[in-house]
């Protein structure tokens, strides 16, 4: 098997990146870094966001619960109005708009502020704790492997070995 056909194998390169992210994870075990504050778990007296206290599980369920609405939030536009953007408003292919313009118009904006918006509150939490962190990086597996995973899968077949290798030797030319 070829250098170049081993890397066209997406499987093989997810699971090189995974490696190299532990080997990642391994030399920040070794810096401490696992250590610091920032890898306590709960409310606690050091916890802030944007300036507020956590220090209840009240503040802190609040707050996780949030980032959990709003990540299922953003994996719902983002599937439906990014996709419709993508399809409607940017590509060349499709001369004709499915609303007037000043309603396409409208539509790019508020998405493109609300991302902008969930962006940044995505950065706050996520700098905050790790267990927030984390709570937000399961909620996002979760809601690939039930909405937008069989949402894409749909009416797809899988092609023989065969096939497939075919298809990796006219990429490679």
């Amino acid at each position: 098997m070829g250098l170049a056909r081993l890397f066209n194998d997406r499987l093989f390169i997810v699971v090189l990146l995974l490696f190299l992210q532990l080997g990642n994870q391994t030399g920040y075990l070794f810096m401490g870094v696992y250590s610091s504050e920032y890898f306590t778990w709960g409310p606690n007296d050091r916890l802030f966001f944007v300036g507020a206290p956590i220090d209840t599980w009240a503040k802190w369920s609040y707050l996780v619960g949030s980032r959990v609405i709003g990540v299922a939030g953003e994996a719902a536009l983002g599937s439906m109005v990014k996709r419709w953007i993508e399809t409607y408003i940017e590509s060349s292919e499709k001369p004709y708009l499915p609303y007037a313009k000043w309603k396409c118009r409208m539509i790019v904006q508020v998405y493109a502020v609300y991302e902008r918006l969930g962006e940044m509150l995505s950065l706050f939490l996520v700098l905050t704790q790790a267990d927030i962190t984390l709570v937000e990086i399961l909620c996002q597996a979760f809601i690939l492997q039930l909405w937008t995973l069989p949402r894409w899968l749909r009416r797809k077949e899988t092609l023989s070995r065969d096939t497939t290798l075919e298809m990796l030797l006219l990429d490679d030319n």
